[in-house]
């Protein structure tokens, strides 16, 4: 998923280092308690210095999660939010949301989206799409996009499409693709695709699936039996079958 999450942490052993850094600051409070309590050595106490004189950041957080369980993560993560990372916020508020506290959730996100962090923009429109408030959440959207957000820009196709504007939709999504959104190429090609221009369907649907996109993979099959060639079609279902796609999966079934 190209990186978004800035200067992550790229090896396990880097990952859990951070951990124990983090974790030594968060519970002792300041670097010379740490010092004095576990008799650091003079390397040690420097680099406690570095980590407890910034916030920890996203990565930290990420590397938590991954490498430690989540009461242990969720004490360097709500140091993070305190000390003003809005992915950080964005996690705790993810947490919050799974465990039904909604209000939790949502002051968590309010927090993030206030510090320009476009994944809480587009959480609270999605949460604000579920409760039916469009208003409330294309307004979300439109911030994110105006960050430059793609998927906020394809969410804001979706609506246009569901309000019967199909060129606004289709602008947006033209919009996201140039962003590498591969759920608005999916969705160009299901635009050209219904109006007969088979070509250009393909083009959309092999960008997407480049990226990764299942549902793309499909539709790739499907032009392909219906151009005669099974044996390419299969080869494109096998690929979204590999990726969970249930309509893959039914198509080789069906094909075998």
């Amino acid at each position: 998923m190209q990186s978004r999450l800035g200067n992550v942490v790229k090896t396990a052993t880097e990952r859990l280092l951070v951990v124990r850094r983090l974790l030594l600051v968060v519970l002792l409070g300041t670097v010379g308690v740490g010092a004095a309590a576990c008799g650091s050595s003079s390397d040690d106490t420097a680099t406690s210095q570095a980590v407890a004189t910034s916030a920890p950041d996203d990565a930290a957080c990420i590397a938590a999660q991954e490498n430690s369980d989540w009461s242990v993560a969720k004490v360097i993560c709500t140091k993070a939010a305190e000390l003003g990372n809005s992915e950080a916020m964005n996690v705790l508020a993810l947490d919050a949301d799974r465990n039904g506290d909604t209000e939790l959730a949502t002051s968590w996100w309010e927090r993030a989206a206030a510090l320009d962090n476009v994944n809480a923009m587009n959480n609270l429109g999605l949460k604000a799409r579920s409760e039916g408030d469009v208003e409330a959440a294309t307004s979300w959207y439109e911030k994110a996009a105006t960050l430059g957000d793609a998927r906020a820009m394809h969410h804001l196709g979706r609506l246009a499409q569901q309000a019967g504007d199909l060129t606004l939709a289709e602008s947006w999504w033209e919009k996201a693709a140039a962003g590498g959104e591969p759920w608005a190429m999916f969705e160009l090609g299901v635009l050209a695709n219904e109006a007969g221009d088979t070509a250009s369907a393909r083009t959309w649907w092999e960008q997407a699936a480049e990226l990764d996109d299942s549902m793309a993979m499909y539709q790739l099959g499907v032009l392909a039996k219906q151009a005669g060639d099974l044996k390419l079609a299969e080869s494109w279902w096998q690929r979204a079958a590999e990726l969970g796609d249930p309509d893959a999966v039914q198509a080789l079934g069906e094909s075998g």
